[in-house]
Formats: C-alpha cells, structure tokens, sequence
C-alpha cells in the first residue's frame, strides 16, 4: 500500500490548485477546538483533580530534585510523585506557575505540531488534532503541568524517527521511562503492527530496558521508595476497568462497523463469553480505592445494570475491534495491575500514544485503519468533555 493512500490528503497539499483539499471545511473544526482548548487552558480547567496533584506531588518533587546533595539519594527520598522525573527535574530549572504552565503549553504544542506535519492534515491528522485538542485530561494535564505530557511527547518523537531516522529513534528511547514508567508498554506494543525496522525496534526496546533497570536499582522498585505504599497497591479490578474504558474510544468505529460487518457466530459467542467471564470477576471485587470513571458509579447503582452494561461494552469490543489492537489494550490494562486506582487521566495518555503509531514505521496495512481509530477517539472525547463540564463545573 502506497503513502498516498495512507496519507491522501497530504498528497494532494503537493498538487498545484488542490490546497484546499487538505484545507477545508473540517480546519474550521480544528480552529474551534484550538480555541476551545487555549480558552479553557488560560482558566486552568480542572477536569479531574489535576490541581491537587500538582501543588501536592509534582511541585514538591522539582524542589526535592534541586536540593543540594548526592543526586542519586535525590531520586531515592523523592517525597511525593511515582512517575515523572525527568520532567519534573527539567521543569524544576525555573520557579512560579505561570512559567511551568507555559513550558507545559509548548510541550503540547509540540505534539500538535509533529501529528500536523508528519500528516500534512489528512482526515488521520485532523481527527487527531482535534481528539487531542477537546480531551478534557489533555487540557488539564497541560494546564497543570502534568509529566506524563512530556512523556507522549517522547514517544511521538519515537514513532516520527523511526521512519527516516531510526538510530534517533533508539538513543530517544532510552529516555523514555524517566518521563513514565509505563509508557514502555506502548513502546514494546508496537509489535503487534509490525514496525519495519525490526532492528531499530528491538534496540529501542532494550535500551529503555537498561533504563528501567536502572530505575528499579536506585529505588529498589518501579516507584521511589517513599510511595512504594501508596503506589503498588495490587489489583485485579484495576485492569479490567481500565479495558473497559479503553473499549469506549473504539465505541463509535465498533458500532459503525457492524453494519457492514458479515456476523460471525463463534467470534461472537467467544467476545460474551469472555467478556462476561471478566465483568463478573471485576464486579466481585471490592471497590476501587479511587476513580472507576463512568463503570464506578454505574456499578454503585445496580449489580445488574453494571453487568448487563459492562459486558456489552466489552463484547462489542472483543467482537469488532482487530485482533492487533485487542491484543494491545488488553497488554496495556495488565500494565495497570500494580494500583488499585483508575483515572480516566491514566489511560486518556495511552490512546493517544497508541494513535501515534499511526506517525511511525508500522506496516501500511495497519496504518489505514488509523483515521478510522482517530474519528472514533474524537467521538468518545466529545463525551468526555461533555461529561467533564457537566460533572465538574455545573
């Protein structure tokens, strides 16, 4: 499959009088969402608690990492935040919120303007954009400073330099884990699309490796020793949660294709049966410590209800989502087996590395089902933002 096909609209920007193309009525869309987005950005919306984490956690650890002392002992007595430290340090150089929130805004920026070039505004990018640019946590985590941004920008790079420039690509990898420990679980995921360059993949790989190594040497674990309590607090609730969040970004694409799809009866019986067989085990644990999004409050309400809910989700989910892409959300939400909390905060990152897959040297067979996952992500951020306001401001 050729890159025109991938990228069309990118092509057509490169012929005399088709500009427009790239340049349509769907830029007037990302014009809004770049306003709505620098608007609620300047008001430092808070759409899930992202206030507290700064003030409470992140700031302290920029002032603990600028102590004078071993540095080494620095990152062993970290006092208030399990991920981050890379950017949290780096943010650390300058002092006052404003000027924290404006690096923040530029790491953010960066990201928009990596998905606007390497796509040249074909409908993957402009879904993309736009998903990105209304994700309620994406606003909040830029506004208040969230490390995690860093991080994606990480991966972006990652994915971008793999195409054209894999030995960046590798050496960038090893940075990774520094700004969350997690995102190396989207690192390695790549490999159910098929990166070209194996080599480059496999380095990547275990370079960040070496860097989790190193981590876990000078903690004595994946988080500083201070939050070992707080932050490794294993649960079977929090991965089947988190599955089921992740099956809403592919809610609408999954209902769309059912009506094209030609139905398949086993697929269909193995999607409930697994399905059923998770729900029940989520809804006999007890309840999360925190978060849950929408499931929480469902299950709070009705035993029956929640299951009933709960397994359609993730049935429809099993049944029309491609086997690559359950099998990496099903890897990611294992990932988050070590806590006992669930913020759609947490996962709202994942997704949107995942689509950056989309920017990187995976097989172009994979890459054009991506402008269908990026219209289904924009569809499901229009809830979330809904929900956000209702929940948070009204």
């Amino acid at each position: 499959m050729s890159n025109s096909t991938i990228y069309p609209s990118k092509t057509k920007t490169l012929r005399a009088g088709q500009k427009m193309d790239a340049f349509g009525p769907s830029c007037w869309w990302i014009a809004l969402c770049t306003i709505f987005f620098l608007v609620a950005y300047s008001f430092s919306a808070d759409f899930g608690k992202f206030e507290p984490d700064y003030h409470q956690a992140h700031l302290l650890t920029m002032i603990h990492l600028h102590q004078d002392g071993d540095f080494f002992q620095l990152l062993r007595t970290i006092p208030n935040s399990a991920s981050g430290i890379l950017p949290l340090w780096l943010y650390g150089f300058v002092q006052g919120f404003t000027l924290h929130k404006l690096i923040s805004l530029c790491v953010f920026s960066c990201i928009l303007i990596i998905v606007w070039r390497v796509t040249g505004l074909n409908e993957f990018g402009r879904y993309f954009l736009m998903a990105l640019l209304i994700s309620p946590m994406m606003i909040s985590a830029t506004a208040w400073v969230l490390p995690e941004t860093f991080a994606l920008l990480t991966l972006v790079l990652i994915y971008m330099l793999s195409v054209n420039y894999p030995t960046l690509a590798v050496v960038l990898s090893a940075i990774l884990p520094f700004g969350r420990q997690t995102f190396i679980v989207l690192l390695f995921g790549r490999l159910f699309f098929w990166p070209k360059n194996f080599i480059a993949y496999v380095a990547g790989g275990l370079v960040a490796l070496l860097s989790i190594a190193l981590l876990v040497y000078i903690w004595g674990g994946l988080v500083p020793p201070n939050l070992m309590a707080v932050h490794l607090t294993p649960s079977v609730k929090s991965p089947i949660v988190a599955l089921l969040i992740f099956s809403l970004y592919f809610f609408q694409q999954n209902v769309m294709s059912l009506r094209t799809a030609v139905l398949s009866v086993p697929r269909l019986i193995i999607s409930f049966v697994v399905s059923a067989l998770l729900v029940s085990i989520g809804l006999l644990q007890p309840p999360l410590f925190g978060g849950g999004f929408i499931f929480s409050r469902i299950e709070a309400y009705s035993f029956v209800f929640s299951w009933l809910f709960e397994t359609t989700l993730l049935t429809l989910f099993f049944y029309s989502t491609l086997p690559n892409t359950i099998a990496l959300f099903t890897l990611a939400s294992i990932s988050f087996a070590t806590t006992n909390y669930m913020f759609l905060k947490y996962v709202d990152f994942y997704f949107f590395a995942f689509l950056a897959y989309g920017l990187s040297d995976i097989k172009e067979q994979f890459k054009s089902s991506f402008t269908a996952y990026a219209r289904s992500g924009f569809a499901f951020q229009l809830f979330s933002i809904s929900a956000a306001i209702i929940f948070y401001m009204l």
